[in-house]
Order: structure tokens, then sequence, then C-alpha cells
């Protein structure tokens, strides 16, 4: 998932929650991740995501994928925080070079070695997981 988080384009890795989520039986969301692959798949690469579809539809033959699993229309994207031309600029212009990029990176991977170093008990890293866990399907399934 956290890959996902960062990554949003890469389908292989929604195929694999969508297998996760089906194992789980979670039919909703391992739909929605199929979607998302869907999206962000290749034209130059089978990943056989059709394949998975119908294996699913197959797997919970009375869940109505077509009603309960369409992913929002304001989905994450790339262009969503492209802005129109005629209004006005609300924040600093933001330098997205590759200095700028690296250092955001490595402060965002200090403060998960931090973290892990303070996390001492297993009850801690499973809440944190679940909420994890939660704030992405809210994020990408449920918003």
């Amino acid at each position: 998932m956290k890959a996902l988080d960062m990554h949003p384009g890469l389908a292989r890795y929604w195929i694999l929650m969508a297998k996760l989520y089906a194992s789980s039986n979670n039919p909703r969301f391992s739909m929605c991740s199929l979607q998302k692959a869907e999206e962000n798949k290749s034209h130059i690469v089978d990943l056989g995501i059709d394949k998975c579809k119908n294996n699913l539809r197959n797997k919970f033959p009375d869940f109505n994928f077509d009603e309960d699993c369409l992913v929002n229309n304001h989905s994450k994207s790339l262009t969503d925080n492209v802005k129109d031309g005629d209004s006005e600029p609300t924040e600093e212009f933001n330098d997205l070079g590759r200095s700028v990029r690296m250092k955001e990176i490595e402060q965002t991977l200090a403060k998960s070695t931090q973290m892990k170093q303070s996390k001492t008990t297993s009850s801690n890293n499973k809440e944190n997981n679940q909420s994890f866990i939660s704030s992405f399907e809210t994020r990408w399934f449920l918003s």
C-alpha cells in the first residue's frame, strides 16, 4: 500500500492489491483496485486485468459489481492539481526540481526510520498499520 500511495501509476501493484482483497473476501475494494490498475495499465504489456475481473465475478456471483464498485470519478491523478489559467494563484510557486524532490523523499524516509525506531510494541504497529490502511482505502476508494 505504501508503494501505491507514493506511486499510484503502477498497475501491477494495484493487481496485487486486488488479489489481496479478494483473498480476504472484500470484493468491492478488489474490483476498485482492478479498475485503478486498468486506468494505469500499459498498452504494451498484458497484465491479465480482464481475467482477474472475470475470476472475481465468478468468485463472488452475488455481488453487484456494476453499482458498488465504481471508483470515484474525481480519483487522484496527476492532473488533479492542474488549475485553469484564469484562476488566481493561491500558493507560492513550488519548485519541483530534482533536488527539491530528493530532499522531500529523504525527509520522508528519515521520518519513517525514526518512527520505526520509536515503535517498540507490536500493538502500536498494528494500530498504525490499520490506520494507514484505513486512510489509504478512504483516499483511493471511498472519497
